[in-house]
């Protein structure tokens, strides 16, 4: 990998002399030095470091070095642990002085600390010989950057707690290269993919709209329960849910609304009507398509209100915050009088859009903007932007301009549609799946123009975790 990390030191007393630190420094600052003129090492020229700007900043660089007498059997049960927490690692390999492995990641948690913990059980798995960790991450077959540490680094910091995240990150290598996403996407077989992982969720969701010249303020309120399975048949996800619809007064919701021939989601009320439904149930297929390109694809029920099958494409760099991307979707609308709206009438819809989107440095803010066709046929451009929170909070709004009005009885219509949204996680409470959230949603309800599928997870979502900004925005949680 082009990095020689300098030999293990195993302090066997707390109180280090000079000369023990003075040799630990100066190989430090030499490791620095080759790192600095390596080509694949990233971390140190990322202008956006988390330990160079940011609320985290330079003062926090070391911890007490006081060592308990027990701190080996202390550091067994830990990594007993991190082994409990549903840590996958798999294709173990050596090769010299250094050991690999892939990480298959959970979505609930930062990348950095998922790769904290798996270095800290790869490091106690090999003898003391090792002195490199490379993990790659995936997300199902998707593959993110091969990430390598310095095992004395690690050590540093867990056993003798004498070194930092700052530290860790000098010496960190990010390689992304189209020649080894080849090789793996050559190589791949059910063998090496991921292994099986059940996610099970409770979503308590809230709709409203506020702002209805025809009605008062409308409102549902719906429970989805959800069950998430990666790695099935070692290529494949599922998503399935239903939908226990416990509140609404959608009643009168088209009394006073022209009918239209155009009918997308304008007759939610048909569908709110039913006490249990099939929310989703689809398989999807994710995978590299280059070093900076991605695919999706997915087939069966999309949605409340459509079955069908679509493709999504994403142009993503490694390093940029920039990214690009389309999505095309071949889909019929479910039929809300037949059991849990499973079966599906004669109207068919030809949907797609292309997309733009870009990480706002800094206020951790994505910007996005779409354009193409809706469900309906009418086509127009969709604004959007969002923010993520540590604690797994989303903040979302959009704007949505379509070329076609909707109309009510009292002559008015609009071609602008506009939603606030509010995502909060709430699994750590008690008997609640750790995937679970409460939403908040004000918006439109019952409208026909400028609708688009609503997919669980979008592509671009799904790689978020991968991409250099999140890691170096998340690297302090390595030690966590």
């Amino acid at each position: 990998m082009g990095l020689t990390a300098p030999p293990l030191l195993y302090p066997t007393d707390c109180k280090l002399d000079m000369q023990q630190k003075y040799i630990r420094h100066l190989r430090f600052l030499s490791t620095t030095l080759l790192c600095m003129s390596s080509q694949p090492c990233m971390a140190k020229s990322y202008s956006d470091s988390p330990f160079l700007t940011g609320s985290f900043g330079l003062k926090n660089t070391t911890h007490d070095i006081r060592k308990d007498e027990d701190e080996d059997e202390d550091e067994d049960e830990e990594v007993a642990q991190l082994r409990d927490e549903n840590i996958v690692l798999r294709d173990m390999s050596f090769s010299d002085q250094s050991v690999s492995a892939s990480l298959q990641l959970d979505s609930r948690h930062s990348t950095m600390n998922q790769i904290g913990r798996a270095a800290r059980i790869m490091a106690k798995d090999t003898d003391k010989t090792v002195k490199v960790i490379e993990i790659t991450p995936f997300i199902t077959n998707i593959r993110g950057p091969k990430i390598t540490l310095l095992r004395s680094d690690l050590e540093n910091a867990f056993i003798t707690h004498d070194g930092s995240p700052q530290e860790i990150w000098q010496n960190t290598e990010f390689t992304v290269s189209d020649a080894e996403f080849l090789e793996y996407n050559e190589s791949a077989t059910l063998l090496n993919s991921p292994y099986n992982q059940h996610k099970f969720g409770l979503h308590l969701e809230q709709d409203v709209s506020l702002a209805e010249k025809d009605h008062g303020l409308l409102h549902r309120t719906s429970l989805i329960l959800e069950h998430q399975q990666d790695g099935f048949l070692g290529f494949l996800s599922i998503n399935q849910a239903l939908r226990v619809n416990l509140a609404h007064n959608l009643e009168d919701l088209n009394a006073l609304r022209s009918a239209g021939t155009d009918i997308t989601k304008g007759d939610l009320d048909l569908f709110a009507d039913r006490f249990l439904t099939l929310d989703h149930a689809y398989v999807n297929y994710s995978r590299n398509l280059g070093s900076s390109w991605y695919g999706s694809f997915d087939m069966g029920y999309l949605e409340e209100f459509y079955i069908g099958a679509g493709a999504q494409v994403l142009f993503r760099p490694f390093t940029s915050r920039l990214a690009l991307g389309g999505e095309i979707w071949d889909v019929v609308r479910r039929d809300p009088h037949t059991p849990l709206n499973m079966s599906w009438a004669d109207e068919t819809s030809l949907s797609g859009h292309m997309g733009l989107w870009y990480d706002v440095p800094v206020y951790d803010v994505t910007l996005n903007v779409k354009a193409g066709r809706f469900l309906a046929g009418d086509k127009g451009v969709e604004f959007g932007a969002y923010k993520s929170f540590e604690n797994g909070a989303k903040l979302s709004g959009n704007i949505v301009l379509s070329d076609k009005r909707d109309h009510d009885a009292f002559g008015g219509s609009t071609h602008r549609y506009h939603s606030l949204n509010l995502v909060m996680p709430i699994g750590s409470l008690r008997f609640i799946p750790d995937n679970s959230h409460y939403t908040l949603s004000a918006r439109p309800l019952g409208r026909n123009y400028g609708q688009s599928i609503d997919i669980q997870n979008s592509l671009y979502e799904r790689t978020s975790k991968i991409m250099l900004h999140h890691l170096a925005e998340n690297f302090k949680s390595i030690l966590d």
